[in-house]
């Protein structure tokens, strides 16, 4: 016969927030500035987080334009991730309507889009 020590003691079950809480909905600048604290912290360099805004700046003015009823994280899909890259890819043009920058036909990079 073994003795259990916990004999006589009252079993405490922790109620699990997160498998009885619904999903909390997630803006997705909210998203972005936990990214953005996230590689901060990671110490990314100050070039790399300029660049991280500016994709961002990119992503947004996209999206506003073609889907503004986008707000959370829970609404992007694939297909509309795949919109993006392509409107990148091939209908964006360099500098948009800045009146300073010389206009040229030259697409953005592949490794802008990335």
């Amino acid at each position: 016969m073994s003795i259990d020590p916990r004999k006589g003691k009252k079993r405490i079950d922790m109620n699990r927030a997160h498998s009885t809480q619904e999903a909390k909905t997630v803006t997705l600048d909210l998203a972005f500035d936990v990214f953005y604290s996230a590689k901060r912290a990671e110490k990314v360099r100050p070039r790399t987080l300029a660049d991280y805004k500016s994709y961002w700046r990119y992503f947004r003015e996209w999206l506003a334009g073609a889907h503004p009823e986008i707000t959370e994280v829970v609404s992007l899909s694939a297909s509309i991730i795949r919109e993006y890259v392509e409107y990148m890819s091939f209908d964006h043009m360099r500098y948009g309507n800045d009146k300073y920058r010389k206009k040229d036909d030259s697409k953005l990079s592949p490794a802008t889009i990335k």
